[in-house]
């Protein structure tokens, strides 16, 4: 028995043979094809921002050219980083007014004032050095103006002359300048005087 014959595709492009047989045959989508979308995933015409973080995608989104999202995400940053500076910083019209009380005092340099004052107290050379230079970093205080028997808050006011995470700082530097931990000891101890606190890191030094 005979096959029965195909009809030759027409020549009129609207014919639905001429397209059947035109048309290339489209593979089906696998199982991790793109266009095999799972619920809430995104577009395929989402456009990603190649700066990290949500602020550059949504400006995006909001369809912004390039230039003005990554100028608004810088912007954002600075305004952060301005945040924290005023929040972290010192009181300066309160340094400025502890720097006036203290200048009738003699400046002694650091081996005048170890003489004097490290020696008597059994402070070793290289705390007292660590501590001359880094307290002032930290205070905006020049350490040979000082006296042992000094109060941190009530005559220096320390915590207002000082950057907020002090004594954050004070125990990375003694960490790496010494090997060793002090920040929880600066917690439980809280010295109150200037003496109290070179004992106290005398102390750690010492085990």
């Amino acid at each position: 028995m005979s096959q029965p014959r195909r009809p030759a595709p027409s020549s009129d492009p609207n014919s639905p043979v001429t397209r059947n047989a035109t048309s290339p045959r489209l593979a089906p989508l696998s199982k991790n094809s793109p266009d095999r979308r799972h619920p809430g995933s995104p577009p395929a015409t989402t456009r990603v921002h190649p700066l990290n973080g949500n602020t550059g995608e949504k400006a995006y989104k909001r369809g912004w050219p390039g230039s003005l999202a990554v100028m608004w995400y810088r912007l954002k940053n600075l305004f952060f980083s301005l945040w924290h500076y005023n929040t972290l910083k010192p009181n300066f019209k309160v340094r400025r007014r502890v720097q006036r009380a203290l200048r009738d005092r003699p400046r002694l340099a650091m081996n005048d004032w170890f003489e004097s004052f490290g020696k008597t107290r059994r402070i070793s050379y290289p705390i007292f050095s660590f501590l001359y230079s880094h307290l002032e970093r930290y205070s905006g205080l020049a350490l040979g103006q000082l006296l042992p028997s000094d109060r941190l808050e009530q005559d220096l006011q320390w915590t207002q002359i000082c950057w907020f995470d002090w004594q954050t700082r004070l125990s990375l530097d003694f960490m790496q300048r010494f090997g060793i931990d002090v920040s929880e000891s600066l917690d439980e101890a809280d010295p109150s005087t200037v003496e109290e606190l070179m004992l106290l890191l005398q102390h750690q030094v010492e085990g």
